[in-house]
């Protein structure tokens, strides 16, 4: 358990397609539709992505790699464009 964070922060924590029923779908005689929601895929539940659970038992960050950034054009100062 780590702490101070959110369920957008967790490992646990995705997107669930819910099938709505046949008396709520409006397309009944189509195919059933259903829609994606946040959910704890864990604790089989809906969840918002910024919800706190300062007790969840399973709450693992997920791990962030971060590249360093760098130039995609060289620098006009050191670099002069070459004018034909």
């Amino acid at each position: 358990m780590e702490s101070n964070i959110t369920c957008g922060e967790c490992k646990h924590f995705g997107k669930k397609r819910i099938v709505m029923s046949r008396k709520e779908n409006p397309f009944r005689l189509g195919r059933l539709r259903g829609k994606k929601y946040d959910y704890c895929l864990y604790y089989d539940q809906p969840a918002k992505e910024s919800d706190f659970y300062g007790l969840c038992e399973v709450a693992k960050r997920v791990p962030v790699i971060i590249d360093f950034p760098s130039l995609a054009t060289p620098d006009p100062e050191t670099d002069p464009p070459v004018v034909a």
